[in-house]
């Protein structure tokens, strides 16, 4: 008997030391999170064209669709899979717990992603299916597509600005989620660095890892390592905010709006995004501190 009870002990120490919440990697350092539940992330299938639709087909009156549309990724990559095409996702959300198994087994939903609040800002943030990887150097993509094949992601394409930048995609046949395979990639050491792309925090800022161009402001060096230069493109173009958010959505650091040149030496090397709020937009760039 007492030996069964010194096993059982055992093998509950040996759980726990294996045990590991939830996190990502920001900065070289693991960033924890706790689970959030009643909210979910899922890509829907293409025979649901309306968001009445969705709701029939879910069949579960406790849902509320918060969001149902296309998504706009592959406009902004060099594409890498020729067979890669946007996808229809929602986010839902409850009063309640959702049970993820009850809509993996939904044959309306292709891929669902989870919810978290992240311990070091408190915010709720959403994973979606994405999620980017950064090479070393141009000849690390046969790497990347040696992996990515192994664990049955899609590689969709790079960046052109920053063409060491890959863009990766998960579905229901992946070896883990987007967060999952981010931690992966990165914890192999063969790359630089690698995030999931978070589709949304409570500050309501998007951080979806993708460049959205515009005509009205330039900004540069990107990536950069002291200073980032900013340039309106518009005669009385009226900025009222400038911001450097982290990947979570927690603003790292802010700048009086009449600023042309904004001092980034003081943030840590990673992956940011530049907001620049005018009278009549919000404006978003990805940028890299060196």
């Amino acid at each position: 008997m007492k030996r069964g009870i010194l096993t059982l002990f055992i093998l509950f120490v040996i759980s726990g030391l294996y045990a590991q919440d939830d996190y990502y990697w920001y900065n070289g350092e693991q960033i924890s999170l706790e689970s959030y539940h009643k909210k979910k992330y899922m890509v829907v299938d293409s025979t649901i064209t309306s968001e009445s639709e969705l709701i029939t087909a879910l069949n579960n009156p406790s849902l509320t669709i918060n969001t149902f549309q296309e998504s706009s990724v592959l406009i902004h990559l060099n594409i890498y899979d020729s067979t890669a095409y946007e996808k229809q996702y929602a986010i839902l959300q409850s009063q309640d717990s959702i049970e993820e198994s009850e809509l993996i087994d939904n044959p309306v939903v292709n891929y669902v992603g989870s919810y978290y609040i992240s311990q070091s800002s408190g915010d709720t943030v959403g994973i979606s299916r994405l999620f980017y990887v950064k090479l070393n150097q141009a000849s690390d993509i046969a790497l990347l597509d040696s992996m990515a094949n192994s664990n049955n992601v899609t590689i969709l394409g790079n960046d052109p600005d920053m063409p060491l930048i890959y863009t990766l995609e998960c579905n229901d046949q992946s070896t883990g989620n987007a967060l999952e395979m981010a931690n992966l990639f990165y914890e192999s050491n063969y790359f630089e660095h690698s995030a999931p792309s978070f589709t949304e925090s409570v500050n309501t800022l998007s951080i979806d890892y993708r460049a959205l161009k515009s005509k009205e402001i330039l900004i540069y060096p990107n990536p950069a390592k002291d200073y980032i230069y900013i340039e309106p493109n518009i005669i009385g173009l009226n900025i009222q905010a400038i911001s450097i958010y982290d990947l979570s959505g927690k603003k790292v650091k802010s700048y009086l709006p009449d600023s042309d040149k904004i001092n980034i030496k003081d943030i840590k090397s990673g992956f940011y995004v530049l907001s620049i709020s005018t009278k009549n937009n919000n404006i978003t760039y990805k940028i890299i501190k060196n």
